[in-house]
């Protein structure tokens, strides 16, 4: 993952910018639950769970994301994917 410096207003916090960002990226498709849970600096449980009570999701749709969490909960378990026990 590359860095990047950005200056924000006073108003909007770190945590808040990265939340954000992640959530636009992910809703794009862009990245994986891992890799927002990962630039939001949460767990990917966490994530989706901010994801889930930001977006006003169908039911459809949570549904859809649950079985997605679920299939994904085994590769959250990985060693490689172990970088939010560092947080």
């Amino acid at each position: 993952m590359s860095e990047v410096t950005i200056k924000l207003p006073q108003n909007i916090e770190e945590r808040e910018a990265r939340l954000a960002l992640a959530i636009e990226l992910f809703r794009d498709g862009r990245i994986t639950i891992t890799q927002a849970a990962q630039l939001a600096g949460t767990s990917p449980d966490e994530f989706t769970k901010i994801f889930l009570k930001k977006e006003r999701l169908s039911r459809e749709d949570r549904a859809l994301l649950r079985v997605i969490e679920e299939t994904l909960r085994s590769d959250w378990e990985s060693e490689e994917d172990k970088w939010w026990d560092e947080y």
